[in-house]
């Protein structure tokens, strides 16, 4: 979100004797938008998930796996991971 990635750049700034800057180039995207471009880009999905909870498969319950779950329904597409 655009208050967070404010928020890195300006310690950023501050944090080495070379700042330096972090951009975010998605800053303005939607999870679903994103999901359609790493698709473009063969991003290999079915090597990545995304859970709170930690252990050898997500949950499909916290609010990760629901935004990731969420990300690929809004991108049309179906998340290997959907049960």
């Amino acid at each position: 979100k655009p208050p967070f990635a404010d928020a890195m750049n300006a310690a950023a700034q501050v944090c080495d004797w070379n700042p330096i800057e972090v951009h975010s180039p998605f800053i303005d995207w939607n999870k679903g938008q994103i999901v359609k471009r790493g698709l473009e880009l063969g991003i290999p999905f079915e090597k990545t998930w995304s859970c709170y909870n930690g252990g050898e498969v997500p949950c499909g319950e916290c609010s990760t796996c629901l935004d990731r779950a969420s990300a690929f329904f809004a991108a049309g597409v179906s998340d290997h991971l959907t049960k």
